[in-house]
């Protein structure tokens, strides 16, 4: 299997033939690794990873519908001979979790809660617990999970909260790849919504750089792989804007004149979703503006 493996990762590229995504674009694997191949979905350029075992196969993320979730599988299967069984799903965002629908549709007569087709899923409870319509899966997850691939370990942590109070990253150590789903980004600004954690995010950045020591090759949902030293980029921008946000209310400076007063490390459209946002959750910390000092005591 590993000799078939490396003879098709020499070829750089393959597709899985005939197999369509939801937008009729062709399912194209790039080799990583000789074991960690990935594919970038559209509309939203995601990128999904491959993991594949002598026992199992490991779907990262499953695009946004539930036709590319499927054929995500097949693509896998016409190129390896068996379809995807083990799924792991970053967050709750749709261009991530959409497809999960493909993946564990109807469940095989005798099967149990959450084995549906014979694929067993891992997802935080925290993300699961935004979607709509949860699927029922195997493994939700609170902190840390350990999943054996045959000849291949994946290892599933919880960071903590950041990008979204759910984000799960997956590691390889043998491979020394690690994919972080949109805890960083680099086709653009990183993303935030009602369930970002912007005072912990730096955190849970800094845990996935102390858990790698920093060495090998990351996998972003969104842009190229990158090593450590992006990483440690955004963490330090994500911080600088909470640092700025916290100088300018101490201070006193009104929320929405924030942003007008200082140069931020992010563009001026990301940066008026933020800064309220931020302010919000300082706010909720009980940080306000700082008391003075009693005239005789200036």
């Amino acid at each position: 299997m590993l000799a078939t493996m490396e003879r098709l990762a020499a070829t750089d590229q393959f597709a899985g033939t005939g197999i369509s995504s939801g937008d009729d674009a062709a399912i194209v694997w790039s080799p990583l690794t000789a074991r960690v191949w990935t594919t970038r979905l559209e509309p939203c350029a995601v990128t999904c990873g491959l993991v594949i075992g002598e026992d199992h196969l490991l779907l990262i993320d499953t695009g946004s519908t539930p036709q590319q979730g499927a054929a995500l599988s097949m693509a896998a299967a016409r190129a390896l001979g068996r379809p995807v069984d083990r799924v792991v799903v970053t967050h709750h965002h749709d261009d991530h979790c959409g497809g999960l629908a493909g993946l564990v549709g109807a469940k095989k007569p005798g099967a149990g809660e959450g084995d549906a087709d014979g694929v067993q899923v891992w997802m935080h409870r925290a993300a699961l617990a935004r979607l709509a319509d949860a699927p029922a899966i195997a493994h939700p997850t609170s902190l840390l999970a350990y999943i054996d691939l045959g000849g291949l370990a994946a290892e599933v942590v919880y960071p903590g909260a950041g990008h979204t109070d759910g984000d799960l990253v997956i590691r390889i150590p043998e491979e020394e790849v690690t994919f972080v789903g949109d805890l960083v980004e680099t086709s653009g600004d990183p993303q935030a919504d009602e369930s970002t954690d912007f005072w912990n995010w730096p955190s849970a950045i800094s845990s996935v750089i102390s858990a790698t020591d920093g060495k090998g090759r990351y996998i972003l949902g969104h842009g190229d792989p990158v090593d450590g030293h992006a990483l440690m980029d955004q963490n330090a921008r994500i911080s600088q804007c909470v640092d700025q946000v916290r100088e300018e209310m101490e201070a006193g400076t009104p929320v929405e004149k924030i942003q007008s007063s200082r140069e931020w490390p992010f563009s001026p459209e990301t940066m008026a979703d933020w800064i309220p946002r931020i302010a919000d959750q300082l706010a909720a910390r009980g940080i306000t503006r700082k008391n003075l000092l009693p005239l005789s005591k200036r």
